[in-house]
């Protein structure tokens, strides 16, 4: 269960391996627990075979997100298992940009869209509801400070009530550095949960 609850902690995104090698073991963490539960004696055949499905669905998703650079981070965020959903891209006519999305019962779904263009940060959070946002002007406060501290420019970050529609593009030419980017979705995230 807490094995579950853990996904990657802010110093895993220091670059992309760092990153992928922190997610892959937290994959076979969690596929071990799985395959060791199933040997519980008050397991059926029937929630062992779930079991197993479930398992082999888990490696399957961690496979097309190391590829695709597209994950979802299972976090303990105010005692509420949920996920984090993170998706980067660095090597098309959008490089540079970061989404990020999270489904809670207290806010409901919480998303932000960010890219880096000329080693400036910009972005903005979305989230539907006036208790969602006042905690998302938490966040943007965060983030534009942790963003500082490591110095990284950042134009403010804005806040939307309301539902994220995917909008911002970056320059066609620039490619952003990948180590720089997995770095940003880290602070992002780090913002949000402690926001939450």
């Amino acid at each position: 269960n807490e094995i579950l609850a853990v996904g990657p902690d802010e110093e895993s995104y220091l670059d992309k391996d760092t990153f992928q090698n922190t997610y892959q073991d937290f994959v076979n963490r969690s596929s071990e627990l799985g395959r060791t539960v199933s040997f519980d004696a008050d397991m059926t055949g029937v929630d062992v075979r779930a079991l197993q499905l479930t398992c082999k669905q888990l490696h399957i998703v961690s496979v097309r997100a190391m590829k695709e650079e597209e994950y979802d981070l299972p976090q303990m965020i105010n005692g509420e298992l949920t996920a984090i959903h993170l998706k980067l891209i660095h090597d098309s006519k959008e490089s540079g940009k970061i989404s990020v999305s999270v489904e809670t019962n207290q806010y409901g779904k919480l998303t932000g869209e960010f890219m880096m263009n000329e080693e400036r940060v910009s972005g903005l959070f979305a989230g539907v509801e006036e208790e969602a946002v006042s905690i998302l002007k938490d966040a943007s406060r965060r983030l534009t400070d942790k963003l500082l501290r490591e110095k990284i420019a950042c134009d403010p970050i804005q806040v939307v009530n309301g539902y994220l529609s995917s909008s911002q593009k970056t320059h066609e030419k620039e490619k952003v550095e990948t180590r720089r980017l997995y770095q940003i979705a880290g602070i992002i995230i780090s913002a949000l949960k402690e926001a939450i």
